[in-house]
């Protein structure tokens, strides 16, 4: 007997599944125990304390007892680990990883099922790999959005030895519009992420996750202001523009840590404000959500207010590198002739990266 797939998920509907289906058998609990973890699951330890799986899984329920899985098929590497290949015979758990965490480190052996129903599907590629997993997942949901980028994680950057202990980091939304802002060509502004793209954002933008993961776990990093995805975001893409320049990155770093500090400076011996106070004086300028115009929306959003935010993060980075300090700014700095600092600032970098793809072609270097 075989069962038909019960519906085929949206992003591999370009994939060529020919007429492969799922085929069902039956096992017991060392067999699914035994199954592969996901090469970009999310952390389940974490997962099974939620409570609302929690009460899920109090309540049984016939479908508990139903996992799937995906069989290699044809021989492939993993795109990131050196040292993994997949082989054909090898059996990867595709949905079922937070059930198997309940009943192995909650669940004592009465309450567990002793007999599942195990439907399997053969791949031949990591994208197929991808694709299998993400048709049990929402990528519009919130947690399950952070479960995702904790998957990509585990498949860019573990491999490398290096984790991401951030919880600012774990939220796909930052990556989405870095990856626009230095990328405008290759990424959608406002496009969701799905566990395929979330492993190429990892990937594309690994060197300032690495980079931000350091600063944000340094001891250095204050509390007192919160750094939303509408500043992640802007703080990611600058690394590109100052990871040439040590000095400049570092002052990059020091710009994060006396905000987060909120370190402001209201009595400068030459009467001019740093970029740190100015940038804090315009944050705290949002009052019940109805931030003034020359701020912006104050939310990561694919909307021009979010552009002005954008903008008003970003300037104020430069600034710091640069050393330059103003009287209060106006909301031209923000907003010229129509246009976000956003829009120059993405201007500029692609400028930059053309002029270096020149370079490159005409000193073959």
């Amino acid at each position: 007997m075989t069962l038909q797939i019960p519906f085929m998920p949206m992003e591999s509907t370009e994939m060529d599944w020919g007429d492969r289906e799922f085929s069902p058998r039956n096992c017991d609990w060392e067999t699914y125990k035994a199954l592969e973890t996901h090469p970009i699951q999310r952390h389940e330890e974490l997962r099974i304390e939620d409570k609302t799986f929690k009460d899920k899984m109090s309540t049984p329920s016939p479908n508990h007892k139903v996992i799937w899985s995906a069989r290699i098929a044809t021989e492939f590497e993993h795109p990131t680990d050196a040292s993994k290949t997949f082989k054909v015979g090898e059996e990867i758990l595709a949905d079922g990883h937070g059930r198997r965490a309940w009943w192995s480190l909650l669940a004592n052996e009465l309450t567990r099922p002793k007999n599942f129903l195990l439907l399997t599907v053969d791949v031949n590629s990591w994208e197929e790999l991808i694709a299998a997993y993400s048709w049990f997942d929402s990528k519009y949901d919130v947690e399950k959005a952070k479960d995702r980028m904790y998957g990509a994680y585990r498949s860019v950057l573990r491999p490398k030895g290096i984790s991401v202990t951030s919880e600012e980091l774990l939220s796909p939304m930052p990556h989405e519009y870095a990856a626009n802002l230095v990328w405008p060509d290759k990424f959608k502004r406002g496009a969701v992420s799905d566990h395929y793209s979330a492993v190429v954002l990892a990937d594309q933008l690994k060197d300032a996750i690495i980079w931000l993961e350091g600063v944000l776990t340094n001891d250095n990093r204050g509390r007192k202001i919160a750094l939303p995805n509408v500043i992640l975001s802007p703080l990611l893409a600058s690394y590109y523009k100052y990871c040439k320049d040590a000095d400049k990155l570092a002052k990059v770093e020091e710009f994060i840590y006396k905000v987060t500090n909120d370190r402001t400076n209201h009595d400068p011996e030459d009467g001019k404000f740093n970029a740190v106070t100015l940038f804090l004086d315009g944050w705290k300028a949002r009052k019940d959500d109805n931030p003034p115009d020359w701020l912006g929306g104050c939310i990561l959003k694919a909307n021009y207010q979010s552009e002005i935010t954008e903008g008003f993060v970003l300037l104020h980075v430069d600034k710091y590198v640069k050393g330059e300090c103003n009287k209060r700014q106006t909301h031209s700095d923000y907003c010229k002739g129509k246009r976000s600092y956003r829009d120059n600032w993405q201007e500029s970098m692609r400028e930059d990266e053309e002029t270096a793809q020149s370079l490159e072609k005409v000193f073959n270097m």
